[in-house]
């Protein structure tokens, strides 16, 4: 009733407001003598009630931030100022402060300047009115609609980011299995040995634990488990224990154990994305939306509400550039704003500080692909904390019974270059530095260079890695000696030209020091419809001699076909190069054909060279049950004539969410399995993920979708077909992590066209009655006939004119030309009555009459 009340005392003010400025505008025309009968005279004088308006008055206006309505607040005005009769009412209808009680004070401090003249009609200009920029907070009074805008000074305004910070729920589904299987075998035609190798990746998991176990067996090593490990994933942090890895630092590179491990995580984080890159806040006077904007390329565009916000960055590639916030406010002029963004997922977020902590025993590291567990226990540590924007500072300790060394790190952040400066030690004396640069991805020069020295003994017998530890050791450049080692890579583009350099330059006691540098160059010519020319060149320089070659390639890009011609010269001193001097070329074509149940891509090609000629050809179908793929090289030279093969099948096992299934091939740890209940062999869907198509169901058929985990994702189905279905259009939320199999089931049912006549026990018609039901709605006409789209079992409810509300399930029917006849359905029963009394229904006697 108080809603209703304001409303009309709102009603009463604005006619008086109206009829006091026709009265206060207007003359009144008055005889000023009798004797003077048609002299007229001008009286001004203020009508009754007036002075009512110039006083102070308590009105319930409607408040609106950020041109959104936030709700209702009492006020007292008078001419050109207004207070608030409750402030802490009123504060309670701002967003979130950075300084509350400087605005509460604020408020409560008296009268602030109403500005009614910056309120926005149709005849202000839209780029002028609407805005303030108070020392704390202002508003604008537009008496005329009894709104108040209130403004507040940004610095006041928290920052909203736009994710909370939350975790990722945990997924539904129970236990559930992805089972990854890879099968390789290659080798010679005729006499020559043959490898094969079996690999197994298994993911088993359970909500947020899992087991994961990497297993292969190869001809020449045998039976191999890269990793046998049981995780468990909790807010912030990540228990592991089984044979696992630890990082390592720059002298060992990572070292396999037999252990337990505990490090933080934000892959659980639903702003995950969002912690990977600097925050980029903004400002906004009221609701708007903010397109990111990178050399012209809108990256993600949203709709954000007024005050501080931060904007989601999630869908912003890694790297330092430059980027643009197009902002556009309703009603006025567009605006941009340049900002820095940088985004790493190698440190961690501004304000984080990240560790891990690993310990156990030592596998071998001579058979670091096996689970030989030596008697050498080991630990290791670290922790990296982010100091401001462009500073990361790290450091580590590792240890084993033998020995022990630490490492420290600076990392450099910026818009041109990333740079890490680290050193290393062990107790044996060995000691070195480690120099990373790398380009921010900025413009379109790229680089990434990496420099170490190690200063050691040549046989370092406290070493963490063994004097005889084998060269392949993965992560390890350190064999037990001192070493300087530099590598690099430097690609810049422009347009049509594009170029690449490499190099590398090792010295250690082991061998004479040795080095490679290789620039190439591509430059596209001729670029027109398929056909795109282009000279290509490359040089080779290394300490056993160079090579190079130049020529030109033409390529013809067709929808399921390609043709690429390769012709030139190729020249070489180095030792042992069997390409040799003179002609070169090559002749390449691929097709794709169409196929209903896979894919299908064919291709040959014919290689020169001046001392071998190579004949390819490849062939790799891809099938909803696996991919099967084949490659073989017949090489003709120098007297030798060789034919290489090699094949490939690799497909996917899943069981969970009520079933057993073949997934085919994927690289992701988790599924959903999608199904549409009821839908017959014709009916085809569309399955959306985060309103992206990701799919097609085909009827009833499950249909398996692999999607990275550790993410959220809102999944709907949408029909494509020709038939009329009633179907849940709501999106599903569906929350993934590794093994994780999600079951999404939809039920439709096919929509009829339904036409009938709705007739009381009696037969009398009834008129104006709604038939209703879930998205269903239709009306009785004065004869009591309806027509209605609904499926045959839709649960209806009937409501008559007095208002009493019955339930009803329609017949199927006889469907001709698309249309169920019905005839006439009686309604309204005694087993019907959902609300209120039977009373007397309409009959033949009264004619069905209101």
């Amino acid at each position: 009733m108080a809603r209703l009340h304001s409303l009309g005392a709102r009603a009463s003010l604005r006619g008086l407001a109206l009829g006091c400025t026709i009265l206060s505008a207007g003359t009144v025309f008055q005889p000023a003598h009798a004797k003077e009968a048609h002299s007229l005279a001008i009286l001004v004088g203020e009508p009754e009630g007036f002075s009512d308006l110039t006083e102070s008055q308590v009105l319930l206006v409607d408040v609106y931030f950020g041109g959104v309505r936030r709700g209702e607040a009492k006020i007292n005005t008078v001419p050109g100022a207004i207070s608030f009769v409750e402030p802490s009412a009123a504060l309670a209808l701002l967003p979130e402060l950075s300084d509350r009680a400087a605005v509460e004070a604020a408020l409560a401090a008296g009268s602030l300047p109403a500005n009614a003249a910056l309120a926005c009609s149709d005849n202000t200009d839209p780029a002028q009115c609407g805005k303030l920029n108070p020392d704390v907070v202002g508003v604008i009074f537009d008496r005329n609609h009894f709104r108040l805008d209130i403004f507040l000074n940004p610095r006041f305004v928290a920052v909203r980011e736009s994710i909370a910070d939350e975790y990722l729920p945990e997924p539904e589904g129970g236990l559930a299995m992805i089972n990854s299987i890879g099968a390789i075998m290659s080798g010679r035609l005729g006499e020559g040995s043959n490898y094969y190798n079996f690999q197994d990746s298994i993911v088993v998991g359970n909500g947020v634990r899992r087991v994961r176990a990497d297993l292969s067996y190869a001809s020449e090593l045998g039976f191999g488990a890269e990793r046998i490990a049981l995780e468990w994933d909790r807010p912030g942090l990540r228990y592991s224990a089984g044979a696992i890895w630890a990082p390592g630092n720059d002298i060992s590179g990572r070292r396999k154990l037999v252990g337990a491990g505990i490090e933080t995580q934000i892959d659980t984080r639903l702003d995950k994305d969002v912690l990977t890159g600097s925050p980029v806040v903004v400002y906004l006077q009221q609701r708007a939306r903010v397109d990111i904007v990178r050399d012209g390329r809108v990256l993600s565009s949203a709709i954000y509400e007024a005050g501080n916000q931060q904007l989601d960055t999630s869908s912003l590639p890694d790297g330092a550039y430059d980027i643009i916030l197009r902002i556009e406010e309703p009603g006025q002029p567009a605006r941009e704003e340049r900002r820095f963004f940088n985004k790493s997922r190698r440190v961690p977020s501004e304000g984080r500080t990240d560790f891990f902590a690993f310990g156990g025993m030592l596998v071998d590291a001579s058979e670091s692909h096996s689970l030989n567990v030596s008697d050498r226990p080991y630990f290791q540590g670290g922790v990296a904390h982010r100091l401001n924007k462009s500073w990361v500072i790290e450091g580590g300790v590792e240890a084993t019974d033998e020995t022990a060394s630490a490492e420290v790190a600076a990392i450099f952040l910026s818009d041109i270059v990333q740079l890490r400066a680290a050193a290393v030690a062990n107790i044996a004396g060995t000691y070195g530095g480690v120099l990373q640069i790398m380009s921010g991805g900025y413009s379109r020069l790229n680089f990434n260079f990496d420099l170490r020295r190690i200063e050691a003994d040549e046989f370092d017998a406290g070493a963490i890695v063994p004097p005889d530890a084998p060269a392949g050791l993965p992560g390890s450049f350190w064999q037990g000696g001192s070493y300087s080692q530099v590598g690099g890579v430097v690609s810049f583009s422009l347009a049509t030209v594009r170029f690449l350099g490499t190099f590398f330059y090792r010295d250690d006691p082991m061998r004479d020091a040795r080095y490679s540098i290789g620039p190439a160059v591509e430059w596209d010519v001729l670029n027109k419809g398929p056909f795109t020319l282009t000279m290509r060149g490359d040089a080779t320089a290394t300490e056993r001699g160079t090579s190079g070659f130049a020529g030109l390639s033409l390529r013809f890009l067709g929808s399921r076909a390609s043709l690429t011609g390769l012709g030139g010269a190729r020249a070489s001193t180095i030792t042992g190069d069997d390409l040799g001097e003179g002609p070169a070329g090559a002749l390449s074509a691929a097709w794709s054909p169409a196929l209903s149940e896979g894919e299908l891509a064919l291709g040959a090609g014919f290689d020169h060279q001046p001392d071998r000629d190579n004949i390819v050809g490849s062939t790799e179908f891809r099938h909803r049950l696996g991919t099967v793929s084949g490659d073989l090289v017949h090489s003709q030279g120098q007297g030798s004539s060789v034919t290489q093969y090699s094949l490939g099948l690799q497909t996917t096992l899943i069981a969970g969410a009520g079933a057993v299934q073949v997934a085919g091939k994927t690289t992701t740890e988790s599924m959903i399995v999608a199904r549409v209940k009821g839908a017959s062999q014709d009916d085809r869907f569309d399955i959306y993920v985060d309103d992206q198509v990701a799919g097609s169901i085909t009827g009833a058929e499950p249909f398996t979708l692999s999607l990275p985990p550790y993410r959220a994702y809102d999944v709907r189905i949408r029909p494509t077909g020709e038939g009329l279905l009633a179907y849940d259009s709501s999106p599903r939320k569906v929350s993934l992590y590794p093994g994780t199999v999600s079951n999404l089931d939809w039920a439709v049912s096919r929509i009829t066209i339904k036409f009938g006549r709705l007739t009381a026990p009696g037969g009398a018609p009834l008129p104006g009655a709604s038939i209703t039901g879930k998205g269903i709605w239709s009306q009785t006409d004065d004869n009591g006939y309806f027509q209605i789209e609904a499926p045959d079992d839709a649960e209806l409810e009937v409501t008559l004119n007095d208002g009493r509300t019955y339930a009803m399930t329609l017949p199927a029917g006889e469907i001709r030309s698309g249309i169920a006849r019905l005839g006439a359905i009686v309604c309204c029963t005694e087993s019907e009555i959902q609300l209120g009394s039977l009373g007397e229904l309409p009959g033949p006697a009264n004619g069905g009459s209101k």
